[in-house]
């Protein structure tokens, strides 16, 4: 895009709020996108920031918290399984 003029940053994580709804879009825009993606990063205990420069860009970074993976148990090896087709046997 072309970046976001400093008054708007603040507002754009709002439900339905469009920074220009005069300015014709190439698609639908309905300004829930980043009001959702707020929701979701926060709903985990994560935290969404926006850097904007007019006629730079914009980038949106989520940060999500991560947990350590759990070490796989010896005893958590899957139980036998019967031969298939069944009418097979075992011998």
């Amino acid at each position: 895009g072309v970046g976001i003029a400093p008054e708007h940053q603040p507002l754009v994580f709002r439900r339905f709020y469009r920074i220009d709804s005069a300015r014709p879009r190439r698609s639908t825009s309905t300004g829930l996108g980043l009001a959702i993606c707020q929701a979701v990063a926060e709903a985990h205990g994560g935290t969404i920031e926006l850097r904007s420069e007019v006629g730079v860009g914009t980038r949106v970074t989520v940060c999500l918290p991560g947990r350590a993976a759990e070490p796989a148990r010896r005893d958590d090896s899957p139980a036998p399984r019967e031969p298939w087709p069944p009418y097979l046997g075992r011998g």
